[in-house]
């Protein structure tokens, strides 16, 4: 067989391969599109309702999940996804990042509603939405900070920096936010031997409410669980 045969039989195998990856995002998330269009149960966080990474939802099961087909082919989504965040679906609206840029999908047709510039390498672990929000943590070390979208227009509400008052050097908030009783909160990490720190912000204006390092200095609340006389805390956690 000469080289050009098997090159186009390497292409066309490649094509399958990419054709079925396609299928299954696709399937995955139709189905999380169709149950949010029926009512049954929203996906507000990238762990699921109450963060317990579990859907009670039974109409998709071991019977019936081989008949599943695609609902729909989105938009063109570029650059290529987060993989490690899970989508957000919200009324109609899953949202999921591709840095730097946030989006919105609608449910029901696959179209693109919205796509919002963060101008940065946006969270990889995802997003959370609450208030009619969208929180996303921006990954930028000494620099990071979280913004929140509008959740229907994408338009920016506010932006908040992270970078700590004490003026210790920041690291990025990697994971997804979390929205809670009014408060979102994201972790920063500890990357590059920055100290990391929990934040917590009012979810309408964005104005901080409180933070804490998560290995405490010496004489700061939890540090008598700590080794003595050394400088631990200084680096890391989180």
């Amino acid at each position: 067989m000469d080289r050009g045969k098997v090159l186009n039989i390497q292409q066309a195998k490649i094509r399958r391969a990419l054709a079925r990856i396609v299928q299954v995002v696709i399937v995955l998330a139709a189905g999380i599109g169709l149950a949010a269009q029926l009512g049954w149960a929203q996906w507000s966080t990238v762990n699921g309702k109450d963060n317990q990474r579990y859907s009670s939802l039974t109409e998709i099961n071991t019977q019936n999940v081989t008949k599943l087909g695609a609902a729909w082919v989105s938009d063109k989504i570029e650059p290529m996804p987060s993989s490690r965040a899970t989508p957000v679906v919200d009324g109609s609206l899953m949202f999921l990042t591709a840095p730097p840029y946030v989006y919105a999908v609608d449910i029901h047709t696959g179209k693109i509603a919205w796509r919002y510039d963060a101008h940065g390498p946006t969270a990889h672990g995802g997003v959370a939405v609450g208030d009619g929000l969208v929180f996303v943590g921006i990954w930028n070390p000494g620099t990071t900070s979280l913004i929140a979208p509008r959740e229907t227009t994408g338009e920016l509400v506010w932006k908040t920096p992270l970078a700590s008052p004490s003026g210790e050097p920041t690291g990025g908030a990697s994971g997804p936010p979390l929205f809670a009783d009014g408060l979102v909160s994201i972790g920063t990490n500890a990357d590059y031997g920055y100290r990391g720190q929990i934040i917590a912000v009012d979810a309408k204006t964005g104005k901080e409410a409180w933070r804490f390092f998560v290995v405490p200095s010496p004489n700061e609340p939890g540090s008598n669980t700590w080794p003595k006389n050394n400088d631990a805390w200084l680096h890391g956690g989180g």
